[in-house]
């Protein structure tokens, strides 16, 4: 019986990291927003985060992930993961429980020279059957 389930599971889980939510670029150093995730289109309102970080001449990066209500302007910072501070070359992922929320995104910041860095991120979360 459990070996259905995880069968059904894994059948509606997205490719981990198939959503792009922003093009490997050179960083600013002013706060710039991913691509907006509407949460309902994910299962269970959980959005993975996968981040490719080239530091360049960067002091760090910071990737801050947000939820909106859908009702205003207004976008909350997450306190569980929080702000990730990333101060070398490398992959990280994360996942961030956006229940009752209705979009999601990340703001990404370079401290420092901005010279030969760079960010990508992809978003994956299990579907709710729908097409992305």
């Amino acid at each position: 019986m459990s070996g259905s389930i995880v069968t059904k599971v894994l059948s509606n889980q997205s490719r981990p990291g198939a959503h792009v939510g922003r093009a490997a670029a050179v960083l600013t150093t002013s706060p710039i927003a991913t691509r907006v995730v509407n949460v309902s289109d994910t299962l269970d309102g959980v959005i993975s985060v996968f981040a490719d970080f080239t530091v360049g001449a960067l002091d760090s990066v910071e990737i801050k992930p947000q939820i909106n209500d859908g009702n205003s302007s207004t976008w909350n910072d997450c306190t569980d993961p929080g702000t990730l501070t990333l101060t070398a070359s490398g992959h990280v992922a994360f996942s961030v429980n956006c229940k009752g929320s209705k979009m999601f995104r990340c703001l990404v910041t370079g401290s420092g020279t901005v010279t030969s860095s760079s960010l990508a991120i992809r978003f994956g979360w299990l579907e709710t059957g729908r097409a992305n």
